[in-house]
């Protein structure tokens, strides 16, 4: 099968965008230690609250899209219901409803789990761990 787009081109933008996330959330973290002030570099959640950002709706909406976009596409799960849909007498209509509910669920689990744990963890550090991740797995790509 022949590929449109080569394996190298893959693993390079992959790479690269793997580096900006992780570049981002480090940003990120940095102007929430512009905003508060911890001392000693603590980050106990039951002595202080983050400032919930005011973001505008269509923002939000835009940000959870095109994360949950890139996060999807081309995943494994595309390729289950890929190949789901090139089984006989299985219809479209069947295999959309059942994955359209399969990711509301996921949603609302993620969401609910999300506001749950926000007064437990630490944004600042949870994003300067997570975009050392991200970089150090963006380096691992683009290396090998």
């Amino acid at each position: 099968m022949r590929s449109i787009v080569s394996i190298d081109t893959i693993q390079i933008v992959s790479g690269i965008a793997f580096l900006l996330f992780g570049t981002n959330a480090i940003i990120e973290a940095r102007r929430l230690e512009a905003k508060i002030d911890v001392a000693k570099d603590e980050c106990d959640t039951s002595q202080f609250q983050l400032p919930a950002p005011k973001m505008a709706a269509n923002a939000v909406i835009r940000n959870s899209f095109t994360t949950t976009f890139l996060a999807e596409f081309g995943d494994r799960t595309q390729l289950a219901l890929l190949a789901l849909a090139a089984g006989p007498n299985i219809s479209a209509e069947s295999i959309f409803s059942g994955a359209v509910a399969a990711n509301v669920l996921l949603a609302i689990t993620a969401v609910y789990s999300g506001k749950c744990l926000k007064n437990r963890l630490c944004q600042k550090r949870l994003s300067y761990i997570s975009g050392a991740l991200f970089i150090a797995i963006g380096v691992k790509i683009l290396v090998n």
